[in-house]
């Protein structure tokens, strides 16, 4: 969990505001996958996960991480890992000092009413309050020139870029500040969920001439989380999803399973099964309004949605997911 606080000046373009989801400051846990070294994985290596790996390292379930499963992800994980650092708080007293040095960078923040000096450290916890998500990097209703926030990391003098433009953000820095937040209690918990790299095509307007490739990256018994490489593949869904479109499957997750080893074979098998929806579900549900992320995007679909008469077998075998995990650690 090394970090170079001198490489925080050197803040990286990032995607304008809104390209991130304010209503779950937490979905940009998403998008953090650092996978455990080969030695330790399976689900039977999850208290030495749990108690020995880094915190933003995930548990891979297979040498290929087809599946895995991060701690964040789960609320019964949660609360062990806050047993686990009230009994040794070496890894919280070492990301409390990575955190730290966060406070020796200072920023410049100017209005119309007037500049403030502050600390690249100050920035993120605002950045985690909800209220002052809102009212410093005008998440309500766009730009208001009037009200616009600039900032500057190299002085008073500038040069300013908006704050709300993200500039300075770092979404593993800011993952660090989120895992902090978990650790001490202070965030709402998560239902399980199991990520996944698998897969899963989808037939705009149900045709293979107008084909996009996406990832199933998470698998709960809500629904499942998608993943697109580019900004414009998801432009791509949006607009070829006002028909109804087609996704094809993997069979594998609509089975339910007592290990991780039957999932996987199937998955290798590459067997699927086409799902249709129509568009105006999909608008519906807000699908589109929800995704966020970077380069990288992420949408929602509801089980129901997804599934229609076959929700109860994906629920099962998400249920039977977390019952991998719950045998290991009784």
């Amino acid at each position: 969990m090394a970090f170079d606080a001198s490489a925080a000046r050197s803040l990286r373009p990032s995607a304008d505001s809104l390209d991130f989801d304010f209503s779950d400051p937490f979905t940009i846990l998403d998008d953090l996958k650092s996978p455990c070294s080969a030695p330790m994985s399976g689900t039977k290596a999850i208290r030495d996960y749990l108690s020995q790996a880094p915190l933003e390292s995930s548990l891979n379930l297979d040498p290929a991480g087809k599946l895995h499963f991060h701690w964040a992800n789960w609320a019964y994980t949660c609360q062990l890992q806050r047993e686990i650092h009230a009994g040794n708080p070496a890894r919280l007293d070492a990301l409390e000092k990575v955190l730290s040095a966060l406070k020796r960078i200072e920023v410049c923040l100017k209005s119309p009413r007037g500049t403030i000096i502050t600390s690249l450290h100050e920035l993120y916890e605002s950045y985690l309050d909800p209220r002052l998500r809102a009212s410093l990097f005008g998440v309500e209703g766009g730009h208001n020139n009037e009200r616009e926030i600039l900032f500057s990391d190299v002085g008073e003098a500038g040069p300013f870029t908006r704050l709300a433009a993200m500039k300075w953000f770092d979404k593993h820095i800011y993952g660090l500040f989120v895992f902090r937040k978990m650790l001490l209690g202070f965030v709402p918990q998560r239902q399980f969920r199991l990520g996944t790299s698998v897969g899963a095509t989808w037939w705009l307007k149900s045709s293979p001439l107008d084909a996009i490739e996406t990832t199933v990256h998470q698998i709960s018994s809500k629904g499942v989380l998608f993943k697109v490489e580019s900004r414009c593949d998801l432009t791509r869904l949006i607009h070829g999803s006002s028909e109804n479109v087609m996704i094809h499957f993997p069979v594998a997750f609509l089975k339910e399973s007592v290990s991780p080893k039957p999932v996987l074979n199937m998955i290798d098998k590459g067997e699927t099964i086409p799902l249709v929806i129509k568009g105006d579900q999909l608008i519906s549900d807000r699908v589109w309004q929800r995704n966020c992320g970077g380069e990288q995007s992420f949408f929602f679909i509801k089980a129901e949605t997804l599934f229609g008469d076959k929700t109860e077998d994906f629920v099962k075998a998400a249920a039977s997911y977390e019952s991998w995990f719950t045998k290991e650690l009784k």
